[in-house]
This record gives C-alpha cells, structure tokens and sequence, in this order.
C-alpha cells in the first residue's frame, strides 16, 4: 500500500512537470504590461515569487492564471503549490497570492484590463513608431511678374520629414486671395508623387497661365495626408506671390534703309522693326514715318507716311516698311520713325528710333542735260528746238560747234531717258512742234549721215515723234471751255493736208460766223496757239446772245459738227 502512494506522488509529480514544461515551452512573446487589454484566445505572462505565470483570457471570458511553484494563501497560511490554477469570472484581487501584486479586472466585452503586475515582472518598451511626415521643403515660381494670361511654372519639393516610409499621394496646387494655403482655397492642378523612403524628396511642377486681371496672386501646394503620419498639419506650404500688371512698352528695335546712297528722285524703302518690351498687350496704334534735318527723330519732324499697327502681345515684334524716292536736291539726309504711345504703355519715352541718314548725290551734268536738271528729258529737246539756228555760246550747242541745229537736236533726243523714250502728245511739244518740223528734221538727219548710236537712237525717236504727231484719222474735238463767256477754242486733227473751213450756227439754222482757216499740214491743233478760235462775236464783231451754237468743220471732203454753249 506504502508503495502505491508513493507511485501515486511520483505519477502526480510527472503529470505536473510534463504539464509545467508543456506550459512553459510555449513561447509567451508578450509580457503583462498595466494597462494592456487581453481579448479572449489572448494571454501573457508576469512573474511571481520568480517564477513565470500565465494570464490567459478562455473563450468564455474567464480569466485564469496557472504556472507555478508559487506560494498561496489558504486560511490564512502561506501554502507553497506545486501549481497555480486560478480562474476568475470577474476580476483577480491582488491578495491571492503573497507578493504577486497581479490583479486584472473583466470588460464588458469580456476582454480583461491588466491592473497591477508584480515588481518583478519585466517592463517591455515598446518598440518604436515608424511614421512618416510630409512637408513642403520649397516652393518656387520661375516668375514673379507678369502680363496678363501670360504662362509661368510653378515648382515644388515635397520630402518625407518622418522616419517612415511614405505611401505614394497626390499633391494639389492652389491659388489664394491671402498669403496663407489650405485645402480650401481654389485648386488649380495636381501630382502625383510616388511612395517616398524617409528623408527623401520629390520634385514637381506645373505649367500655370496668369490671370487676365491685374492684381496680386498668392499660389502654393498641399500634399494629402498618408496613413500613419505622424504630422497632417504641416502638409501646406506657404504662398509664393505671383504679381499680374498690364504695362506694355512699344519700342523701336530696328530701323534701316534699303540703300544708304541714292540719286535724286530715286526710290528706296524705310522698314522698321516695332517690339512690345513691357508685360502687357499693347492696343492698335498707328506707327509714323519721319525726315528730319538731324540724326534725332521726334514726332516734330516732317511727316513722311503712316502704318496702322495691330495689337502686340508682349515680346511680339511687327514689321513694317514704306517705300519713298530720294529727294531732288543733292545732301544728307535722316529718316526714322515713331509709333504712337498706347494706355497704360509703361514708358512713352522711348518710342523714337534712331536716325538712319542717306546721301542724295548729284549726278554727273552731260552736255544733253540742257537745262542742268540731273537728267535728260523732253524739256531739253524742247530748248534745243527752240534754239535751232542760233548761234554763239548756247546751253542747247550739245556738241559745242557755236551753232544749235539738227546735229544737237538728235544728240538730244538720242540721250533721252528711258521715261522719256517714248514721244506721247506731250504739251510742250505740241506748243512747238509740228509734224512738218519734225519731217523737216528727219530729212536733215538723212543728209548728215550719222552713223554713232547716240545719233541712231534720236533719229528712231524722231521717227516716232512724227508719228505721234500726224494722227491716223482726221477729226473734230470738243471745243473748250464749255460752256464759255466770251471766248473758246476749237481742236481738231488732220491725217493729211486739207483745206480747213469752220462755220459757226444758231440754232435757227442761221450762220453766225465763218472761220477760213485755210491750208492746214497734216497734225495734231489742240493746244491755243494752233487750235481754231472764236470771240463769240458775229460777222459783224457784235458779241452773240446766250444760248446753243453749233459748229461745222470741213476739212478738204471730211465734216463733222458738234455743239457749244455760250453762258453770260
């Protein structure tokens, strides 16, 4: 019997330590911390009397310690057990044992809140939190003023200031009436920034255009919040201020000439180069062309031409030119231009070029310039037709032979510029010249026989200046003035010689005065000096009455009649 109680003990005191060390090889990796709420299916462990207890929570919400050796309190006398196994419905009392100084009281929800541990029961930092932090490191604008709509970046770096990872986010750009950002003022655009390590940073940036009134503009970036961050409210930045003014200023950036030396009377062009330097559009203006006597050009100079100017943004340039001929007299002259200043146009100072000066040089004098004009044209032909047979020293003895005659006349007409080449009805000529003149000339010519091409050329023009003036037809042109008081004159052209009758008639059929002109060349009578004339007096020299007359003019088998009004 002795012996089965013995075995009894030692079978009892196997199951205990095979309970003791399954209980104490679980890896119990939380301590019993005060304060710390264990949840059913969750325990920890603290120490009394130095050895390890566990405190677990069952299913059903009992809170139950067991380990062991550890002393006890029964009736009143401290027990050492060679285990602990305690559960509570409730709450565990610090008194159940001598010196564990554990108690723990039950939650609603049938956790349990750790009270007290004992003295010995280690304290367990806990482990460092690892959290993120964004700020806005910098903000900048690569502008700080500018023209109205005009487009600018704006520029940010957001860092990870925590020492955690930061998950990936979006930053928010913002513009503000002040010069404080939140997320309340009005977004203009956003990022997307990526997962960011501690300490590191990420740049971005964003393509703004000003607004179209000018003001003061505040602009900055928020950048969302991320789980676990440590810091949200530092997520803002400050403004960067963004100043909108609309000042243009019109600017004269070149002015030049096509050619710097000219002869009188040539054309050339003035272009003009015209900038927008200032930060706002410039309305239409009008851009004007000057000469001066100096080489500074202001609006008091001579006005020469104008150009109307559109609107120019700022920076935008415009071209203009205007084309002139050279002035007559031989000198220096200064040309620039001015554009007329605009509203609000930041400085209306500078809106004068420079002057750019071209030199009128006087051309050689040839002995055909007659009359020493820089050229030579009909009026030199018509002094030498005018000289013909004089003799002595004479501007018109081209070839300085001491007499004008038809030799100087073809040089003349030889040297005839090209503008003038071509012989039309011109009034000098007609005062002067008639086909027989010039007929009589070309026979001449002929006699001479020369050969030298400035001779050749005067006769071809000759040639044609005959037959430009023996018309192709013969005719009756209209009379002038008409109507007339007292006087007019009466044109006509012949293609050949004839025998020139004009009968003047009331309207009655009665003749009033007959005008015998007699035998006419083969020409052109327009001019007053050759064309027929009545004093609007009758046969009988009394001056007629108001009224319609007709006139009839017969020439050899060709007639013709038209009307006149005399008006008193």
């Amino acid at each position: 019997m002795k012996m089965l109680v013995v075995n009894r003990k030692i079978a009892l005191s196997i199951l205990m330590i095979v309970l003791l060390c399954g209980l104490q090889g679980v890896s119990y990796a939380r301590v019993c911390q005060v304060g710390d709420v264990i949840a059913p299916g969750e325990s920890c462990t603290y120490v009394a009397d130095g050895k390890d207890i566990v405190f677990s929570v069952n299913e059903d919400g009992k809170g139950c310690r067991t380990g062991g050796p550890v002393f006890q309190v029964i009736l009143g006398f401290r027990v050492k057990v060679d285990s602990l196994n305690i559960c509570r419905g409730d709450s565990i009392e610090r008194d159940d044992t001598f010196n564990s100084n554990f108690a723990a009281s039950k939650n609603p929800d049938s956790s349990w809140t750790i009270d007290t541990v004992p003295a010995g029961t280690p304290v367990v930092e806990p482990d460092p939190v690892v959290e993120p932090d964004f700020i806005i490191h910098s903000l900048r604008s690569n502008k700080s003023t500018l023209a109205p709509g005009e487009d600018f970046m704006l520029s940010a770096t957001v860092r990870n200031g925590g020492d955690g990872q930061a998950s990936s986010t979006i930053l928010r750009y913002y513009r503000s009436s002040n010069d404080r950002i939140f997320s309340s003022d009005t977004e203009v655009g956003t990022d997307s920034v990526g997962a960011l390590e501690a300490n590191r940073t990420s740049d971005e940036s964003i393509n703004l255009t000003a607004p179209t009134t000018p003001g003061t503009y505040y602009y900055g970036v928020c950048v969302d919040s991320v789980t676990n961050e440590s810091d949200t409210d530092n997520n803002c930045s400050r403004a960067v201020i963004v100043t909108v003014i609309s000042e243009p200023d019109l600017i004269v950036d070149s002015v030049r000439v096509s050619q710097n030396t000219l002869a009188p009377g040539e054309s050339f062009t003035l272009s003009a180069t015209l900038k927008n330097n200032g930060v706002g559009e410039s309305t239409a203006t009008t851009l004007r062309y000057y000469r001066s006597s100096n080489d500074r050009i202001s609006s008091s100079d001579t006005e020469i031409g104008t150009d109307s100017i559109n609107a120019l943004r700022a920076n935008q340039t415009n071209d203009e030119n205007l084309s002139l001929s050279a002035p007559t007299t031989p000198g220096t002259y200064y040309y620039g231009v001015c554009v007329d200043s605009v509203t609000n146009e930041s400085d209306p100072t500078n809106n004068c070029s420079k002057a750019v000066s071209v030199t009128v040089t006087a051309p050689p004098i040839v002995s055909e310039d007659v009359n020493e004009d820089g050229g030579v044209n009909i009026q030199d032909l018509v002094l030498v037709a005018a000289s013909l047979g004089k003799t002595g020293q004479n501007p018109a003895d081209v070839n300085a032979d001491g007499i004008v005659d038809i030799r100087d006349l073809v040089l003349v007409a030889g040297a005839l510029d090209n503008a003038a080449a071509a012989p039309s009805l011109h009034p000098q000529l007609l005062e002067i010249l008639t086909a027989a003149d010039v007929h009589r000339w070309l026979t001449q010519v002929l006699h001479l026989e020369l050969t030298d091409v400035t001779s050749q050329r005067g006769m071809r023009f000759l040639e044609q200046l005959l037959a430009t003036l023996i018309p192709k037809e013969t005719a009756l042109l209209a009379n002038y003035p008409n109507p007339f008081n007292p006087e007019t004159w009466i044109p006509y052209q012949l293609s050949k010689p004839a025998d020139v009758t004009l009968t003047i008639y009331a309207v009655n059929g009665h003749v009033v005065r007959r005008l015998a002109l007699g035998h006419q060349a083969a020409g052109i009578y327009q001019t007053r000096s050759r064309a027929a004339y009545w004093d609007g007096r009758n046969a009988f020299g009394e001056p007629v009455a108001s009224g319609v007359y007709f006139y009839t003019f017969t020439a050899g088998d060709f007639t013709a009649t038209r009307k006149m009004l005399i008006r008193k």
